[in-house]
């Protein structure tokens, strides 16, 4: 049995492109992700002593009896950016994957290995089962695939089964699965702090693990319009950060523009500095620089913040030569990763 990548296009009526990946043995494709440049990022489990990898990819030769696979397809689906095996001496199998801004993938699975690879900051550096018992692993890889950025361990004594994984904010990652363990790790106030699983049917578990990055990629892109309180002014505003990690995709330069009802027109020369807040629950952004206010020679700062659905968002732009506009969005986006 071999996995397969298939592509269609957005009507569903043909194929964009369609592949077979695996080798001489038994391989299956679990969980597929696509990030923004249309790369498919594929993980599942094979047994396959050829299954196809990629030379510099962080495991390119089998671990043991059955090993997990991360797979990153180009964009036209007709050649590897890299693929690798994922696994120790044991048995694994990936079962979830997500891709982050970088292009980085987060892989969720399970393995019954005691030497499964691990990073020296690993949550859990050790199956805390032992030998023979399933823990769930969590996994981060860099954009190559050629070394992990974190890994580790999640389980307790019995057998832990992950089968999803999220992203948010942050580095934050969001994991679920099952669990038989008495002694899986929970945080104190937990919504639910013991075990109420039996013997053979268990419990699912819910965890968020603070990752650390390979890069911190931060972004931010905003256009609407906005609408002043105070003044009543309304305002139509545009503005791009282009990404601090490399993304062949984004085309855009950096730029602020805002046209009030007023008469006034602002648009942005060059950025002098741009930094971020970011929380789970909020994400803003400040940019400094220099532009052009109804055609004269100004200073600017700007402010955008996202509150997602708890309030509307904020649109705040201050200029050396005393104007200013702080106002609520009412209509348009502000994204702020």
């Amino acid at each position: 049995i071999d996995a397969f990548v298939t592509k269609l296009n957005s009507s569903g009526t043909a194929l964009v492109y369609s592949t077979y990946l695996g080798g001489t043995g038994f391989d299956a494709g679990v969980s597929i992700a696509v990030d923004s440049a249309g790369r498919a990022y594929v993980t599942g489990g094979t047994n396959s002593p050829d299954f196809p990898t990629t030379a510099n990819s962080l495991q390119p030769n089998p671990q043991g009896g059955f090993d997990a696979f991360v797979t990153k397809l180009s964009a036209s689906g007709n050649a590897f950016v890299y693929s690798t095996y994922l696994g120790g001496s044991g048995d694994e199998q990936g079962n979830s994957i997500a891709v982050d801004s970088a292009g980085q993938a987060h892989v969720a699975g399970f393995t019954n290995s005691t030497n499964f690879p691990v990073t020296a900051d690993a949550f859990q550096p050790m199956n805390a089962g032992g030998a023979g018992t399933f823990d769930a692993f969590v996994t981060k890889l860099n954009g190559s695939g050629s070394a992990e950025v974190y890994s580790t361990y999640l389980g307790g004594a019995v057998d832990e089964f992950a089968d999803g994984i999220a992203l948010g904010r942050s580095g934050k990652v969001y994991v679920t699965g099952s669990t038989d363990s008495l002694n899986f790790p929970i945080t104190p106030g937990a919504f639910q702090t013991m075990y109420a699983g039996g013997t053979s049917t268990g419990d699912a578990f819910v965890t968020k693990l603070d990752v650390p990055g390979e890069n911190n990629c931060h972004k931010g892109d905003g256009d609407g319009d906005a609408e002043e309180h105070s003044s009543g002014k309304n305002e139509h505003h545009h503005f791009h950060k282009k990404s601090s990690c490399d993304n062949p995709d984004d085309n855009e330069n950096d730029n602020v523009r805002s046209d009030d009802d007023r008469g006034s027109h602002f648009q942005s020369t060059s950025f002098t500095s741009s930094t971020y807040t970011i929380h789970d629950d909020s994400q803003a952004i400040t940019i400094l620089g220099t532009g052009l206010h109804n055609g004269l020679p100004v200073t600017f700062t700007m402010i955008a913040v996202n509150y997602g659905d708890v309030a509307p968002g904020v649109f705040n732009l201050t200029l050396s030569d005393g104007y200013s506009f702080i106002g609520s969005i009412v209509d348009g986006t502000i994204d702020i990763q």
